[in-house]
């Protein structure tokens, strides 16, 4: 998520890859899409806005693909695993400014698998895209490549981790430990707190939203992450301050 609570509503983005089953909001009168996906009867009919959702890849594609060029940029080739991948608007341009990239995008919500296609359309290093579930990381590593589960360079994961229940962040961890080899890399973009304390007023008020949207939504503190990739043999390797707030955490496996 690019932007705070202080925009007005319509402009509000949802971001790349968030997890539709978790957005349980009446359908407001601006929405662009919809869709009544469920996982079982009791689950609440669902929304998201397309337009938003491609809005905020679009400001935060650019300084994303500045930071992976430092990692990726070499031209080594790599396998990429991108997590919650929403239309492919990052896929697409990270896609072409890293060929020497193989991409592997995913998205839980599958009417968002032929908007990935047409974004990345003509690109070789981009495969077809598989629908995930990352709060289910023991299936998604068999939907990956088989029961022993595909292998990845380096996992990218934007916009999904405050805007989900924490269980698709434990999962996300548990995926990446699994995939990925000693000294890979898992980048995770969004707004973080540290230690208890999240600033500025902003991110707060932003938080304060999500959580009243869904009380398992929030910012999460680093802390609590470090500990999540503690316990999948991984470490905080860096973190980079990005516009609008948000951060990308490199996490790296030992």
């Amino acid at each position: 998520m690019t932007t705070g609570p202080a925009r007005i509503l319509p402009l509000l983005p949802r971001p790349t890859g968030w997890k539709p089953e978790c957005f349980a909001a009446p359908a407001p009168s601006w929405r662009r899409a919809s869709t009544s996906l469920s996982r079982d009867n009791n689950s609440p009919r669902l929304f998201y806005d397309l337009k938003a959702m491609v809005y905020a890849a679009e400001r935060n594609k650019g300084p994303i693909l500045e930071v992976l060029k430092g990692y990726l940029g070499d031209g080594t080739p790599r396998r990429l695993l991108e997590v919650a991948s929403g239309d492919g608007t990052h896929t697409a341009h990270l896609g072409r400014a890293l060929p020497n990239v193989t991409f592997q995008p995913t998205e839980y919500d599958k009417s968002m698998l032929s908007h990935i296609v047409s974004n990345a359309r003509g690109m070789k290093n981009v495969l077809k895209p598989i629908s995930l579930d990352v709060s289910k990381p023991d299936e998604a590593v068999r939907d990956l490549g088989g029961e022993e589960g595909a292998k990845f360079d380096c996992v990218f994961c934007a916009n999904l981790v405050h805007i989900s229940p924490y269980s698709c962040t434990v999962g996300l961890f548990r995926l990446s430990g699994s995939v990925l080899p000693a000294g890979g890399r898992l980048f995770t973009y969004g707004p973080y707190a540290e230690n208890g304390v999240l600033t500025p007023e902003s991110n707060v008020n932003f938080d304060k939203m999500l959580k009243g949207r869904d009380p398992q939504w929030g910012i999460r503190d680093i802390k609590d992450l470090s500990a999540e990739a503690a316990k999948n043999g991984m470490e905080l390797e860096k973190r980079h301050d990005m516009p609008a707030n948000n951060k990308i955490l490199v996490w790296r496996k030992k």
